[in-house]
């Protein structure tokens, strides 16, 4: 009976029906990209090798960022973390080619929220030393200018991505974390923190 209705229909608009489905088929399985993910997927291919893995062949290369940070980490020294420094000046670098209107797909990556978090603080820790420094004027520690407006950069973007309650959060995590921080009235040791300096200065 179904046979019947079928070829009782008019050609064209079988034609017509198989013409719409195979355009819904194609469109569920193959959905057109959007801006925002067109954008995504050039971060992600620019960064391939430092913070995502890369495929080279039938092998799979694992992104350099993990051993990078523990190698700084573990130096506490410019060239102990020069490398490092490189691939967050590069990660920043194509980050502020993200459409504003794309902030949203940037900050649910999640290794984009690992390097802003983990990022302004191990140079704020770096700056810090192992003890609270000696006075404000030693307070960048090694870090030299190049190094300080690194951190701005990522403090902006972090603040940009996730906003001020978040920023104030990782301020908390700060007193509670550097060394002997907790020692020190909560003024004197703010003032002791790379994160009191004014970003005004170390960005062009």
């Amino acid at each position: 009976m179904l046979d019947q209705w079928i070829r009782s229909l008019p050609v064209w608009f079988l034609v017509t029906l198989c013409l719409v489905g195979g355009l819904a088929l194609m469109v569920l399985f193959n959905p057109p990209h959007s801006i925002c993910k067109t954008h995504m997927d050039l971060f992600e291919e620019s960064l391939q090798g430092l913070i995502y893995s890369k495929t080279e062949g039938a092998v799979i290369r694992p992104a350099k960022y993990g051993d990078l940070l523990d190698r700084c980490k573990g130096s506490n020294t410019p060239g102990g973390c020069f490398e490092l420094f490189q691939v967050w000046r590069a990660f920043h670098h194509q980050a502020k080619k993200i459409p504003k209107e794309c902030s949203s797909d940037l900050g649910s990556r999640a290794e984009v929220r690992k390097i802003l978090d983990e990022g302004p603080e191990l140079l704020t820790l770096l700056a810090w030393g192992s003890e609270p420094p000696k006075s404000a004027l030693l307070k960048y520690g090694w870090l030299e200018a190049s190094n300080l407006a690194l951190y701005c950069d990522l403090k902006d973007l972090h603040l940009a991505l996730y906003g001020k309650e978040s920023w104030l959060q990782f301020q908390t995590k700060m007193f509670q974390t550097l060394p002997g921080a907790d020692k020190l009235v909560r003024a004197q040791a703010w003032e002791l923190m790379i994160l009191s300096s004014r970003c005004e200065q170390w960005q062009p």
